[in-house]
């Protein structure tokens, strides 16, 4: 899957045009899109708030957006966060968009998305954290001072993160499938099947890594900060890196 480098790089939220706070203002609002099965693809960017996907067959895709915003004159600060996030997202070609604009520190969007678990997802964020459950259509995450949260994927997953940790929960992972994490500051904990077929890849400059409970193991490098190696055939592809941060890599528990 493709690097989210340059997404993430574009992405900043300057501190600069912060005052001081006189009201706090809050509103969320429900946005039913399509059908499932209309859609095959969604993508989110916020900023100063969280994304989160969970899936449900039977419902249609379904997105509550939560939009905030501190400052000293309610007839400006509460527009500006208004119109952070479009009253229509559009759909294009299948695709649906669901994106804040780049605001100021004392504004921010949140995205609680529900849809199918085949859709693709592309979920960007700033000052936030982006969790998913349930996915099964291959997934691309980043964050900016925030975590990654992923439970019970399928379809592969490319996550970033830039001063935070990640925690995700893998439940397929077939042949040509990827699995590539990333964090410069922060901590990684990968889940796997007890009997997936893969090759890996990690290390960490300033951390540890460690992998339990695999049943078939053959490690090509093996030391405290790097390991490489595969699991089972090798047919599938493992890459997990830190900067700052352990790396810990296990078999799921089998029911």
């Amino acid at each position: 899957m493709r690097r989210l480098y340059f997404l993430i790089a574009i992405i900043g939220v300057s501190s600069v045009g912060c005052h001081s706070k006189d009201f706090e203002w809050e509103t969320r609002d429900a946005r039913s899109a399509q059908p499932n099965g209309s859609i095959g693809k969604i993508e989110a960017m916020t900023f100063n708030g969280d994304i989160s996907f969970v899936s449900d067959p039977a419902q249609a895709v379904d997105t509550e957006v939560t939009k905030r915003c501190k400052g000293k004159d309610p007839a400006t600060d509460q527009l500006a966060a208004t119109d952070t996030v479009l009253d229509n997202l559009p759909i294009i070609d299948g695709k649906l968009d669901i994106k804040a604009a780049e605001v100021r520190c004392d504004h921010g969007a949140d995205f609680d998305i529900v849809s199918s678990s085949t859709v693709q997802l592309e979920l960007v964020n700033t000052n936030g954290n982006v969790s998913v459950a349930g996915q099964t259509g291959g997934a691309k995450l980043g964050t900016i001072n925030g975590h990654i949260k992923a439970a019970n994927l399928a379809g592969g997953i490319d996550g970033q993160v830039t001063n935070g940790n990640i925690d995700c929960d893998v439940a397929e992972l077939n042949k040509r499938e990827k699995a590539v994490l990333s964090t410069t500051n922060g901590d990684i904990i990968l889940s796997l099947p007890h009997d997936i077929s893969a090759v890996f890849d990690a290390s960490s400059i300033n951390g540890t890594v460690t992998i339990n409970g695999f049943p078939s193991v053959r490690f090509t490098a093996d030391t405290t900060d790097h390991k490489t190696g595969r699991l089972g055939s090798g047919e599938a592809v493992v890459s997990v890196h830190s900067t700052n941060g352990n790396i810990t890599i296990n078999a799921r528990k089998t029911r």
